[in-house]
C-alpha cells in the first residue's frame, strides 16, 4: 500500500506539472520549412579590424554589417530585408574561424519583422582570402506594427561567403534552409577576440 501511494503521489505531481504546461501554453502548434537565398552588400563605415597574437600565431578580429534582399519562395521571406551584423576571429596560422553577431529582417515598410543572435564557424583561404561560414540563428518574430515579441521565431541554418575579404567592397552571400554548398566547420574557440 506505501509503494501505491507514492507512485499515486508521483503520478499526480507529474500529472500537476504536465497540466501547468498545458495551461500556460495556448495555441496549436506551427512548424513549417523555411528557405532563401541572399545577397548582401557591405554598409559604408561598419567594418573594423584589430589584429593580436594568440598562442600559437597571428589573429584577426574583423567586425562589419551587410544589408540586401532575402529570394524566397516561400512569401514570408520573399523581398524582406536581411541586416547581418558579425564580429569575426580568424586564426591566421590555420584559417579557422569564429564569429557572432546579429540578425534583423525587415519588412517593404523598414519595419522589424524578427531579429536575434547569431553564432558561427567557418574557415578562410589563406591564399585567396575567401571567408566561407555555417551558422545558426535563431530570430524572435515580432509584430511590425507593435513591435510587439509574437513568441514565434525563425530557427535557421545558413551558410555565406565573402569572395575577398580584403576587398571591403565583397559581398556576403548565401543561403538559409536550402542544400548546403558549404563544408560543415566545427571550432574550438576559448571566448576571447582581439
Amino acid at each position: 500500500m506505501k509503494k501505491l501511494g507514492v507512485a499515486a503521489l508521483a503520478l499526480g505531481a507529474f500529472g500537476g506539472i504536465g497540466a501547468g504546461i498545458a495551461i500556460a501554453t495556448s495555441g496549436a502548434p506551427s512548424v513549417a520549412a523555411a528557405s532563401g537565398t541572399f545577397d548582401l552588400a557591405p554598409v559604408a563605415g561598419k567594418f573594423t579590424i584589430v589584429g593580436c597574437t594568440g598562442p600559437d600565431g597571428s589573429y584577426v578580429t574583423e567586425g562589419n554589417q551587410f544589408k540586401g534582399t532575402i529570394t524566397s519562395g516561400n512569401p514570408q521571406f520573399n523581398g524582406l530585408t536581411l541586416i547581418a551584423t558579425a564580429s569575426v576571429t580568424v586564426n591566421f596560422s590555420t584559417g579557422a574561424v569564429v564569429g557572432t553577431g546579429s540578425q534583423v529582417l525587415k519588412d517593404a515598410s523598414n519595419k522589424t519583422v524578427a531579429s536575434g543572435k547569431t553564432t558561427l564557424a567557418g574557415a578562410l583561404n589563406l591564399s585567396t582570402f575567401e571567408l566561407k561560414v555555417r551558422g545558426f540563428a535563431d530570430l524572435a518574430q515580432q509584430d511590425p506594427a507593435t513591435g510587439q515579441k509574437t513568441g514565434g521565431h525563425v530557427i535557421t541554418n545558413y551558410e555565406g561567403d565573402i569572395a575577398n575579404t580584403i576587398d571591403t567592397s565583397s559581398h556576403l552571400t548565401g543561403s538559409f534552409g536550402k542544400g548546403a554548398k558549404t563544408a560543415d566547420y566545427s571550432v574550438v574557440w576559448n571566448g576571447f577576440t582581439c
